[in-house]
């Protein structure tokens, strides 16, 4: 028990160490990229991305998350689900290559044909680092994956600074893509090779395998269309400037919640695999992992949203500041990230696949019909008011229904929970509750000293975040928090 708990802290650490390490990075990167790159050209790239993400995940077809949670893989499995994984990507870049033209059409953006073909190679390269990337999740080994996600977004991120400084304009983006690929890939294939590549491949496996995934591959496709699907909207009806505006504002929505929902999503499902014979155990866990998302994701989330007038200005330029209000909505979702990611883990973790499947459904109808209604079945007439406007209003109410979509898929994963580990959506309130409480007194406290702090942007941002932390901190430890106890007695043990 001793050992899964330090194995679970140092997986924990250095998953930490990677996700904070790669969203200051690219948060570096990405303020002279953003800074020298128009609406437009965010917007190109926006635009494409639904279209990788089914690719990407295409490629997986379930097999990772399958894999992790099989307790005995051997090399010649691996070797199977490598050279599949390989040849179905190269079989949808030819796809997504001929299709291409039809991109283009669709957004009547031109330029689209010849970016969509580049950036599509990202299939094909991430698809040699899917096996490595199991067998080191498997292991713990998050400190070989840190190195080499670190290493690749310094490298992706000195070429995109690059060519954005020569002028490269969206083609400096798109190769910032690729190039976060390609050195991912060897990196992982360089720091800990595998030796274990063989041609007698068992493709039995691919069988085996395919009886629990071929329900997450729907669920990758419909997740990626949905989860995408207001991007493509607000790009069909709205210039290509609108969509740079909302893919720019989700983008930096995800620089908080992509440390946290990570981090811990990832070690959450090797750990409660390694207990899964004991629910009692199982559910300690779980409860401990919400309580470590609860404690980082409100007041990362709320605190950026409070204070991102002022980021904008001081970083990005005034000519930003229309992201602000998409941004502040966002945040309000994506609150609920990490606890969907965790009752996910629980889920797959003991083969629930349809149940997660049903819940997943349920939130991608509602995100793709409240698309619908709100776009797609515009007039002109109405579609010419919007475009005056900018379309904030309806742009909102579309994330508002999101909202509402993920409190119902959460409250359904909880519900099919209880045939796990008895847990109910009151346990998990009240475990979030105080978390919650402190955010929303920081985030008030913070609002209301904004308006008596007569400084430039950046005095009044650097004051602002000291008075959040400071705020959250003594909320923490009016609750006594013991997560605050258990760091103090490893840091007095180090």
């Amino acid at each position: 028990m001793d050992d899964l708990k330090q194995k679970t802290k140092k997986s924990i650490v250095w998953n930490a160490i990677e996700k904070v390490g790669m969203q200051v990075i690219a948060l570096v990167t990405g303020l002279y990229v953003v800074r020298n790159v128009s609406e437009s050209d965010m917007g190109f790239i926006g635009a494409l991305t639904i279209f990788v993400t089914i690719g990407l995940g295409l490629v997986d077809m379930g097999f990772s998350t399958a894999l992790i949670r099989r307790e005995n893989n051997t090399d010649e499995e691996y070797s199977a689900i490598f050279y599949v994984n390989m040849m179905l990507s190269i079989l949808l870049y030819l796809i997504g290559f001929f299709c291409a033209p039809l991109i283009s059409d669709w957004y009547s953006i031109p330029e689209l044909t010849d970016l969509a073909r580049f950036l599509f190679l990202s299939v094909i390269i991430n698809s040699l680092a899917l096996v490595q990337n199991v067998r080191h999740t498997k292991a713990l080994d998050f400190r070989c994956l840190a190195i080499a996600n670190l290493g690749a977004v310094i490298v992706s991120g000195v070429v995109a600074i690059t060519l954005v400084h020569m002028g490269w304009s969206y083609w400096a983006l798109a190769w910032q893509q690729i190039s976060l690929r390609i050195t991912k890939t060897l990196l992982l294939w360089v720091i800990k090779p595998w030796k274990g590549l063989k041609l007698n491949p068992k493709f039995g496996i691919v069988k085996e395998l395919f009886g629990f995934s071929y329900l997450l591959i729907i669920n990758g496709i419909v997740s990626s269309v949905a989860t995408n699907f207001y991007a493509v909207t607000i790009g069909r009806v709205f210039p290509a400037s609108i969509l740079g505006h909302y893919y720019t504002a989700d983008k930096y929505k995800n620089i908080a919640r992509d440390v946290i929902t990570p981090t811990i999503a990832q070690v959450a499902m090797p750990v409660l695999t390694e207990i899964k014979g004991d629910k009692s155990r199982q559910k300690q866990y779980y409860r401990k992992f919400t309580n470590v998302c609860a404690l980082l994701i409100f007041p990362a989330l709320l605190g950026m949203a409070v204070v991102f007038d002022d980021f904008c200005v001081l970083v990005l330029t005034e000519k930003w500041l229309p992201i602000v209000p998409y941004f502040r909505m966002l945040v309000i979702v994506a609150l609920l990230d990490p606890f969907n990611g965790l009752a996910n883990q629980v889920l797959l973790v003991e083969g629930k696949t349809k149940q997660y499947f049903i819940s997943e459904c349920v939130r991608h109808v509602l995100l793709i019909g409240s698309a619908y209604l709100c776009f797609l079945n515009l007039n002109e007439s109405q579609t010419t008011m919007l475009e005056a406007f900018g379309g904030n209003a309806v742009i909102n109410l579309m994330i508002v229904a999101s909202f509402v979509a993920w409190v119902i898929c959460l409250g359904m994963k909880i519900m099919f929970m209880n045939g796990v580990f008895k847990y109910s959506m009151s346990e998990m309130i009240k475990d979030v509750t105080p978390y919650m409480m402190i955010s929303i007194v920081m985030v008030a406290t913070v609002w209301y000293s904004k308006m008596y702090i007569e400084f430039g942007p950046m005095m009044r941002l650097i004051i602002s975040a000291a008075i959040g932390a400071l705020v959250y901190f003594i909320g923490l430890k009016l609750i006594k928090c013991d997560i605050l106890d258990e760091l103090s007695i490893l840091k007095k043990k180090r």
